[in-house]
């Protein structure tokens, strides 16, 4: 029979030393997730209204299901919409934003996640803000129990991220309600969000959100427009938002908000105030008096420029590749 020979424990402790070098190398060489970016789209707005019965209107809209979502799907990318679940009817959009916009129904929602690959979270249930209002019933039911309408709604994404309402967080809503149901808790903040962040209790992130305003350019009139939500700034040039895209490291997390995007100039509506001038080659000169409007074109310019680097996802994909405890 052969014998066997077996090394000396001196070769073995070597051995050992070599492979525990090794193992923290790789430890220490391991590249964190990302960096990522997400889409949302507040409130998952389909179109524009008019008039005193708050009436569709398509004029210089590119309306999310017929251009937005194809255009997106064309380049390989999906958006996140967020959804006012009390509000939202099962065929019909909703009127919202002063009887300015439709939002999405949850036929509308089932369809565009079927045909596009899109993701729903929470924007609660009644558009909750004075959090210290409410009896903890009522908490429950706009944060987790809103979650739980999308689930039953059959729509993917839900428990990724709760949009609080006009930026009304609160630490202890997030940390008792919102942060056992949700991945994260909107937070708006120009600044992209670090792992280390997302993953520190109660587990907030960053949204950016992309305003309209009053144009880049001093010379015309519409340096002077103030816009409606965001009365002393100006329109979000589509550089910065770019800029911010390409520094994006491994361990980042850029989340981009948008509203409603639209074309050309504003149609003559009748009893909605919204003016908008996309026109110019030149996005110094664009210039919309509503900050939930924002040019359709830009928003082009933003998509194209998406680094090869970065993955476009929703935030409960987030939530899994950074380690979010529960998901």
């Amino acid at each position: 029979m052969r014998s066997r020979t077996y090394p000396s424990w001196a070769a073995t402790i070597t051995l050992l030393a070599a492979s525990s070098i090794w193992w923290r190398a790789g430890a220490s060489a391991e590249t964190p997730p990302g960096p990522y970016v997400t889409f949302l789209f507040s409130r998952t707005e389909i179109s524009a209204a008019d008039g005193p019965s708050c009436t569709r209107d398509d004029r210089s809209v590119a309306t999310l299901g017929g251009v937005v979502a194809p255009y997106m799907a064309s380049l390989g990318l999906a958006g996140t919409g967020s959804i006012q679940t009390g509000k939202t009817q099962q065929s019909t959009l909703f009127c919202t934003h002063y009887g300015e916009t439709l939002d999405t129904s949850w036929d509308r929602a089932g369809w565009i996640a079927r045909s596009f690959g899109w993701r729903f979270v929470s924007h609660s249930a009644t558009y909750a803000t004075h959090w210290d209002t409410m009896s903890p019933d009522r908490i429950m039911a706009e944060t987790c129990g809103s979650a739980q309408t999308i689930d039953a709604h059959a729509l993917p994404g839900a428990h990724g991220l709760f949009a609080y309402p006009s930026d009304s967080w609160t630490t202890e809503v997030q940390r008792d309600y919102v942060s056992t149901c949700f991945a994260f808790g909107r937070q708006y903040s120009p600044v992209p969000t670090t792992q280390e962040y997302a993953l520190t209790p109660p587990y907030f992130q960053h949204t950016k959100g992309i305003n309209g305003g009053a144009c880049n350019d001093r010379s015309p009139p519409c340096w002077s427009i103030h816009a409606q939500g965001n009365e002393n700034g100006h329109y979000n040039l589509p550089s910065s938002i770019i800029s911010t895209m390409q520094q994006l490291t491994p361990g980042t997390w850029y989340t981009i908000q948008v509203y409603l995007l639209v074309t050309g100039k504003s149609p003559p509506y009748m009893t909605n105030p919204s003016r908008w001038d996309c026109t110019s080659a030149d996005p110094r000169q664009h210039w919309t008096n509503d900050n939930e409007r924002y040019c359709w074109n830009d928003f082009q310019r933003i998509l194209n420029a998406i680094p090869s680097s970065v993955v476009v996802t929703d935030p409960l994909t987030v939530a899994h590749e950074f380690g979010r405890p529960g998901y």
